[in-house]
This record gives structure tokens, sequence and C-alpha cells, in this order.
């Protein structure tokens, strides 16, 4: 139903050797920015779902439901429900403009992780929960939206329709964000001496744990701001 009115193009016979379409990848510099971006930003979201449970139970002293319903359920309502605004807001104020709002309020929501304690109240805690969702939906929807603007970029370079070669390049960058974040989480705790037996952390733990919730995804998400310009401005298309 999504698709069924969506731009048919004529199939592209022309095959190019892997070497070749890797050379092709590389030179499209718009692609190779927002794959930059992607990457540092699925990096932070990486550590913070790594570090989340973590944080819930040893920190915050709340339970895996709690984790479901009062933060889980409010981020997923947030996602889904803000899409149509963030659709409105692109059309209006551009993908540039639109995207960066989303990340700047990713990096704003991320640090509150840093007062967040015990006590929190439950309102608090979902709002904070539902209001991530809604930036995640907003950098989601316009991060993707601009994967075909950097193809078409490509085929108007080429003469050639790469999407396969694209599409497989970006889902590469988000697995591999996403082995990366844990990965470094894993080394951060252990480093700090968390231990999976004890029933309260030392505070050296509980500094790694807001550092992986807040910290390093609000770092992360910071760091790709400069490059949303960039692959807007290089790969614009009508």
């Amino acid at each position: 139903l999504g698709t069924g009115g969506a731009r048919v193009l004529p199939r592209e016979e022309e095959r190019m050797p892997l070497r070749a379409q890797l050379a092709t990848v590389l030179a499209n510099r718009p692609f190779v920015i927002l794959a930059s971006i992607k990457f540092v930003q699925l990096f932070g979201v990486a550590a913070i779902g790594a570090t989340l449970l973590f944080l819930i139970k040893s920190v915050l002293g709340r339970s895996e439901a709690e984790l479901g319903v009062l933060y889980g359920l409010p981020n997923l309502v947030g996602t889904i429900g803000a899409m149509p605004a963030w659709l409105a807001c692109a059309r209006r104020f551009g993908k540039r403009n639109t995207y960066l709002v989303a990340v700047i309020g990713f990096v704003a929501l991320s640090l509150t992780w840093l007062a967040a304690g015990p006590d929190e109240a439950d309102l608090v805690f979902a709002l904070r929960g539902f209001l991530l969702g809604v930036v995640t939906g907003g950098i989601l929807l316009m991060g993707i939206s601009m994967l075909p603007d950097t193809i078409e970029y490509d085929a108007r370079r080429t003469g050639l329709r790469q999407e396969g070669i694209y599409s497989g390049m970006y889902s590469f960058v988000e697995k591999t964000a996403f082995a990366f974040g844990p990965l470094v989480i894993g080394v951060l705790l252990q480093a700090m001496g968390y231990d999976r037996e004890a029933a309260t952390q030392n505070e050296d733990t509980i500094r790694a744990i807001y550092v992986g919730a807040a910290v390093i995804p609000a770092l992360a998400f910071a760091a790709s701001i400069p490059g949303v310009p960039a692959a807007m401005r290089e790969g614009r298309t009508p």
C-alpha cells in the first residue's frame, strides 16, 4: 500500500565489478558524509541501548517491567506518533533544518539522564522516554530520506542506477555501529569494576553507566551535527 504509487524506473542492465562499485561509492561524497553521520549517530544509539538496562536496574532501582511500560511504550508512541509532524516540518523548513532540530533535541534529552535518580517521578521518567522517541523519529525519518538523494546524485553523476550497492553499504554501516557501541560500553564497565553479582555497584561503575547512557550518546550526536549541512549541500537534488 505504501509503495503502490512509487515511480518505476527501467532496469539497469550494465554491471560493474565489485571494486568499481566500491570506488564509485567512495567517490560519492554526499553518501560518504551521510554514512559517516549515521555511523556516529547509531554508535550513540547502540551505546545507550547497551547501557540502559544497567542504568535502570543498578542506578535507578527500577525493574525491567517498568523499563518496558514507563519507558519503552512511551518511546514507541513518541517515535510513531511524531512522524506526520516531522514530515510536515521537512516540507515547510527543509530536511536539513528539520534534521538538525531532531539531532540537537536528542543531544539535550540524552543529557537529562544525568539528572535521573532513584527518586525520579514516574511521569518524568515516562516523559523522557516519550520525548526521546519523538526526536528519534525525526532522526530516523530525515536520515533515511536523504539516502535516496545521495543515490540520485550518483545516478546523475555516473548515468547508472546502483541502489543495491548503496543500500547494502548503508546496512553495513548500521550493523557495524550497532556492534561497536556495546563493545565500547562493555570495555568501559569492565574497566570501572562492574560486578554482575553485586546488589549495588561502586561509584566508578555508576559514573561509567551515566557516561554510557548520557554523555557518549550526546557527544556522538553532537559530533554528527557539522556533517548534516554538508551532506544536504553537496547532495541536493531538485
